[in-house]
């Protein structure tokens, strides 16, 4: 699993993933990901439409989604649920 070493190093890799997803014709998938990162308020309610934005990206992509994306998002979801269950 990959470790982030600051919140912002984490929201890069979310901001690459919209963009890799915008470049393979997957736009709402990258906007459900933009939208999931403009929650992030500071307060675990933030974390947890963050959290519902990555699951709906991966749900928006269906099966078109690469295995390395897919292992990416999983990455994703494990840090984020870290936060929103502390």
């Amino acid at each position: 699993m990959r470790a982030y070493s600051s919140n912002e190093e984490l929201f890069q890799h979310i901001r690459d993933l919209a963009a890799q997803l915008q470049e393979q014709g997957q736009a709402t998938a990258a906007q459900a990901l933009k939208d999931g990162l403009s929650s992030i308020n500071g307060l675990t309610d933030g974390w947890a439409l963050l959290m519902e934005s990555i699951v709906q990206a991966i749900q928006l992509s269906g099966n078109s989604l690469q295995k390395e994306l897919l292992s990416q998002f999983n990455e994703l979801l494990v840090a984020v649920r870290k936060v929103v269950f502390r």
